[in-house]
């Protein structure tokens, strides 16, 4: 994965990680997502960039600074757009 390909880099010093992941597989159909679908989204866009935030973390050899998470407007109560899912 990701990781295992930067340790390969030998970089050993991050100074901003910004991370963002998305996926949006079922435009305005909603009531038609089944779980499986909803779980895609879920892992992608929530639980994968916590995931990769931890694995750099955990790199001892590796100086982090500064660590962001991205996201789309989508996931705003205030910048939701009528036409997509969210």
């Amino acid at each position: 994965g990701f990781i295992e390909q930067f340790v390969q880099t030998g970089v050993r010093n991050i100074d901003y990680a910004v991370i963002n992941a998305g996926v949006l597989k079922y435009p305005n159909r909603t009531l038609e997502m089944t779980f499986d679908h909803f779980a895609t989204h879920l892992h992608t866009n929530t639980i994968g960039p916590i995931i990769v935030a931890q694995k750099l973390l955990q790199l001892s050899n590796v100086a982090i600074g500064t660590v962001a998470f991205m996201s789309s407007d989508s996931g705003s109560t205030t910048q939701f757009l009528a036409f997509e899912d969210g």
